[in-house]
């Protein structure tokens, strides 16, 4: 996958009104820029930097594209799988067991993953796996079994501030930490954040509709 053909048609594609939102969300907060101040960040300066930061990040962690993807995958399946209700199981009097509509989209989120190095792929994945956080976090982190698919539903502040707070264990039963340590500019973390960033605007700017 060509990494700057995608940032750079993701944000050339984007509206007036999402490119600003793209900017505020991620200039600052996740990138920085040293000179220029938000208003004179064109969609071509902003896809040159990101794609200098994904650089930057290879750099600091010794992970190419691909890897930073892997754990941009690996980390959205923490944070989603174990939240998601698991088949019920078939009753002999009641006959076939039920799939719960959440489960059938996570199984084909699954076997997407092996797509991701595919720009459709990637999509594909992120679109699902943001509809069942943002159903998720609408159940207060319990166990879902359905979701809407819609792309109206997700909120990237939302996801975002919910997985700041996401927590794991520190050691077993002695207390916990934040799952994603964003402080390291240039770690992998921080990397995963302006991942869904750009793949939320690349979703925003497509108008997926439809279902798989």
């Amino acid at each position: 996958m060509n990494y700057s053909e995608l940032i750079l048609e993701t944000f050339s594609n984007l509206t007036s009104d999402l490119f600003d939102e793209v900017k505020n969300t991620v200039v600052d907060e996740l990138i920085h820029f040293s000179v220029l101040k938000k208003d004179e960040i064109s969609p071509v300066i902003l896809s040159e930097k990101v794609c200098d930061y994904i650089e930057k990040v290879q750099l600091s962690t010794g992970k190419a594209f691909e890897q930073q993807v892997e754990e941009y995958i690996s980390k959205l399946d923490a944070i989603v799988g174990n939240r998601i209700a698991k088949p019920v199981k078939a009753d002999k009097e009641k006959g076939e067991g039920k799939m719960p509509r959440a489960r059938k989209y996570y199984d084909r989120a699954c076997v997407l993953k092996k797509s991701c190095t595919t720009k459709q792929g990637l999509i594909d994945y992120s679109r699902i796996m943001m509809c069942l956080y943002m159903a998720i976090l609408a159940n207060n982190f319990g166990l879902i079994t359905d979701f809407n698919f819609s792309i109206d539903c997700l909120n990237l502040f939302e996801i975002m501030n919910a997985m700041r707070n996401e927590k794991t264990d520190l050691f077993v039963g002695i207390g916990k930490k934040n799952r994603f340590d964003t402080k390291d500019e240039y770690g992998i973390d921080r990397c995963t954040f302006v991942l869904i960033v750009l793949m939320y605007y690349c979703i925003k700017s497509k108008e997926v509709v439809g279902e798989y």
